[in-house]
């Protein structure tokens, strides 16, 4: 029997928590960016940097787990399709099918100073999701 290998969920206890004002039930597993100091918010427009995703969000939508280290499974955006190896990723655009959302798809962008590189290890161009240290 074939074996296969998934990096998701590796280095689950790299959860940081913040302020936020994102609702339980509804912003899980969705891309996070700074908004003030300890507090985040989904990522709202293309090209957006962002710092991690967002996994749990408290009863009182008051504070949120956000995983900030090690991998993590996101839809891309195609027009945009990263590459197994180092990659700069930014929040991506809405894309055709599956359908995802700024908060929820990455892209490729070029390198310029100051965009942060992550080490794609999975693409699969099948369902357009991508796997990628944070």
């Amino acid at each position: 029997m074939a074996r296969t290998i998934s990096h998701v969920g590796v280095k689950v206890e790299g959860f940081v928590p913040f302020l936020s004002a994102l609702v339980k039930g509804t912003d899980e597993n969705k891309l996070v960016k700074m908004s003030a100091s300890f507090t985040v918010v989904a990522t709202a427009a293309e090209n957006d940097e962002f710092i991690g995703v967002v996994r749990v969000i408290d009863g009182d939508d008051k504070a949120a787990s956000v995983q900030v280290d090690g991998a993590v499974r996101m839809g891309y955006d195609s027009n945009h399709a990263p590459s197994v190896g180092w990659n700069c990723l930014q929040a991506g655009g809405a894309d055709g099918t599956p359908t995802y959302t700024v908060a929820t798809c990455v892209k490729k962008v070029t390198a310029v100073a100051g965009t942060v590189e992550r080490l794609v290890t999975e693409v699969d161009t099948t369902n357009k999701m991508v796997t990628f240290l944070l």
